[in-house]
């Protein structure tokens, strides 16, 4: 079998077997297969795109190339939770909370980007395993974990994934889907949650594209036999009222404590009914929304929050201080009126200017 024949194949607009993909994913992760060829095979895909068949076949051997993780095995109700695109980790590790709050294990493993992580070690003693076995015992123990990404998970896909960067090939909808769902088949969860942002700054620039993918991921996901469920939202301005890092995680103190913001509630409920449905805890959306609400009020969410922050040795204290502002720069409109738009994009800029984010693990983090 030779690579060539195969780019010619899917150049001519023909259907690759699996031994051919199976042949294309293991040559290109053993660097038998060029970067030359193997952007010439990938710009084909972009342009004829893949069969049902194909991008099952190239997710399975994309999974195969490293570890495989099995949590399934801990319990079949864990649910995955994945955001793609988007500045939501507060939200994120809310919404963790929230769901242990009412019996259903959720897990979220780190991806490339470090905002997540920057967050909560934000928090004075805070510290994210990246022991798999750790990571497990968490779930169990707790009802909740959260991991930092997985070195040799799919590991070919992140080579894929630069690689379709460098050519721009970054938008094609089942290229996603495949470099996605290898990680998920890897991990081995039976449900996962997605949230698909969408808009000028996100991955996903359009609403029809946003759809397309949703519609793909839960497509691949039921012949894969994985319970998926895509929220879509745009990314057209912050949740809440916070952007930065120990003050997200003050800020989720202060929604769990009752004084939540309508844009951040909304969001929590819409995204915390339609877990419980796939984790199979209730299908009634009104009845799931209703048994959220109820223990963000009742203060059970809080303790949940307060248990994964002091299980993992944070400081669970410091997030009950008020927050000392050292630099205030009041911003006066010249008339009256109202904001219309919050560039998410600059806010983002802006934040990684002042030490918020890092774009890389070795700058320096300004955690206040």
């Amino acid at each position: 079998m030779y690579i060539r024949d195969i780019i010619m194949k899917k150049r001519r607009n023909e259907e690759l077997t699996d031994e051919e993909i199976r042949f294309f994913v293991m040559g290109y992760f053993k660097e038998e297969i060029s970067e030359a060829q193997a952007a010439a095979l990938m710009t084909a895909i972009y342009i004829y795109g893949l069969s049902e068949k194909e991008m099952i076949c190239l997710i399975s051997a994309m999974a195969e190339t490293g570890k495989e993780l099995e949590f399934n095995k801990i319990s079949s109700r864990i649910v995955d939770i994945h955001t793609l695109g988007g500045i939501s980790d507060k939200i994120i590790i809310m919404l963790i909370s929230v769901l242990n709050s009412v019996g259903v294990q959720a897990a979220k493993v780190i991806g490339r980007e470090l905002g997540m992580e920057d967050r909560l070690i934000s928090v004075s003693g805070y510290k994210i395993t990246d022991n798999i076995d750790e990571f497990r015992q968490k779930l169990t123990d707790d009802g909740m974990g959260i991991l930092k990404s997985i070195k040799n998970l799919a590991p070919v896909e992140e080579k894929l994934y630069k690689l379709r960067h460098e050519i721009a090939c970054d938008n094609n909808i089942n290229l996603i889907t495949a470099s996605i769902m290898s990680q998920k088949v890897a991990l081995g969860f039976d449900n996962i949650f997605f949230e698909i942002t969408y808009g000028d700054y996100a991955y996903i620039k359009t609403l029809p594209d946003a759809k397309t993918l949703a519609k793909y991921l839960v497509y691949i996901g039921k012949k894969i036999n994985k319970n998926v469920c895509c929220c879509i939202t745009k990314l057209d301005e912050p949740t809440g009222q916070c952007f930065g890092n120990i003050i997200e995680l003050r800020e989720i103190y202060k929604c769990l404590s009752g004084e939540m913001p309508k844009d951040v509630e909304e969001t929590i409920l819409e995204f915390g009914s339609k877990i419980l449905n796939i984790s199979k805890t209730c299908s009634d959306e009104n009845k799931a929304k209703a048994m959220i609400k109820e223990n963000i009020q009742n203060g059970e969410a809080l303790k949940s929050f307060e248990t994964l922050i002091k299980n993992n040795g944070g400081n669970f204290e410091l997030l009950k201080e008020d927050i000392e502002v050292k630099n205030v720069l009041p911003i006066t409109a010249p008339t009256d009126g109202y904001i219309a738009e919050i560039n998410v994009n600059k806010l983002r800029m802006l934040a990684k200017f002042l030490g918020a984010i890092r774009n890389k693990r070795s700058d320096n983090l300004d955690i206040g």
